[in-house]
């Protein structure tokens, strides 16, 4: 994706940001695949975060829209009103429903206009076309960028609201979807934070391309992944089965399947498995037969962290639903017990790059 415009709809604007004023930005580079970065240079309080923060609530929005089971009333949501311009490679299959001739290497304009109030517009164009005469009203969610990553090592922590909050989300589609036998893609928002940092360094180390597997290696100064646990609670708090979905059950027999050991244990009815690694080639064999590249193995990860919401109660994942986006509530999240979580990776243990003349460590 590449961002062109950004113009907030409503009376108040968004915290620093003005109303109805386009921000617009250059594009440099129109080819597949290479960057077109964005910089925000000021001083303290001229509006660097609260712009991010807007991108980040208005892809949070569209993908509550597109979630199932989300109300009619929340697809109309009034505390948000935006129209964002960005262009966007889309699959010949997709374009050909609306254009002749189509290919897939070249990018089409997308406008989505939702004003107060009202549910969001969708609009493509071709770069050569002057004005949007296409509207889309089917299959809309493919008009959305795949990933949208999001980090921040300051005290900007209302960027994360809207991470947080979809995550909750996810996991009461999961609820209200438990007899589901397929996977639907629940990634596309990540906001990367020490919940996750695991799972990142595991899944890239197991399954990232040669290239980059070099590259974090040296960045980290180690040899390579020697061993790692992951722990999978089937119970929860209260001792009652957890109500896994059928393909994340699947997933738990795949990751079975490339351990080096696993065992299922019960202590005081609380039922969990405990999987060992020890990493060798055959174990990234296993994985890559299995999970094939590095994000899909992150994406089971980061399903199954998902599931360690179940320990809060349902009062208290509603209360968070439902907070206003301009309160910050990241450090307010409840803490739980690590030992209860129904998912963890742990005992990580990597072998250090050894000095000249001094063995391994």
């Amino acid at each position: 994706m590449k961002l062109v415009s950004v113009k907030i709809l409503n009376n108040d604007g968004f915290r620093s940001l003005n109303p109805n004023e386009n921000y617009t930005f250059g594009v440099s580079s129109l080819q597949p695949g290479q960057l077109t970065t964005k910089i925000f240079a000021g001083i303290n309080g001229s509006g660097k975060s609260n712009f991010l923060e807007l991108l980040s609530e208005i892809f949070y929005f569209l993908e509550i829209y597109h979630l199932p089971g989300t109300p009619e009333e929340e697809k109309a949501h009034k505390g948000i009103g935006f129209e964002i311009e960005y262009l966007i490679s889309l699959p010949v299959d997709f374009l050909e429903g609306h254009y002749k001739a189509a290919a897939a290497d070249k990018y089409i304009q997308v406008r989505i206009a939702k004003p107060m109030g009202e549910k969001p517009e969708f609009s493509i164009k071709r770069l050569e076309d002057d004005e949007y005469t296409i509207r889309v009203d089917n299959d809309t969610a493919r008009l959305l960028p795949a990933r949208i990553i999001a980090y921040t090592s300051g005290q900007n922590e209302l960027l994360s609201n809207a991470y947080h909050k979809l995550k909750y989300h996810y996991f009461q589609n999961y609820q209200q979807n438990k007899a589901a036998d397929h996977e639907t893609d629940r990634h596309r928002m990540i906001f990367l934070d020490t919940c996750i940092n695991s799972s990142v360094f595991i899944a890239n180390i197991l399954l990232a391309e040669s290239n980059k597997l070099n590259y974090l290696l040296k960045i980290l100064g180690i040899e390579n992944l020697h061993s790692f646990r992951i722990t999978i609670n089937l119970t929860d708090e209260s001792n009652k089965p957890i109500e896994y979905p059928g393909y994340i059950l699947n997933h738990i027999e795949n990751l079975k399947q490339c351990a080096t050991t696993w065992v299922e244990r019960t202590i005081r009815k609380r039922k969990f498995y405990i999987i060992d690694y020890w990493i060798n080639d055959a174990t990234k064999d296993a994985f890559r037969y299995y999970f094939k590249t590095s994000f899909e193995l992150f994406k089971v990860f980061y399903d199954l962290e998902t599931f360690n919401l179940s320990l809060q109660n349902k009062k208290e994942r509603e209360r968070i639903l439902k907070v206003s986006n301009t309160f910050n509530f990241a450090d307010d999240l409840p803490k739980n017990n690590p030992f209860r979580l129904p998912f963890r990776i742990e005992n990580i243990q990597v072998q250090k790059q050894s000095k000249e003349n001094h063995p391994k460590k």
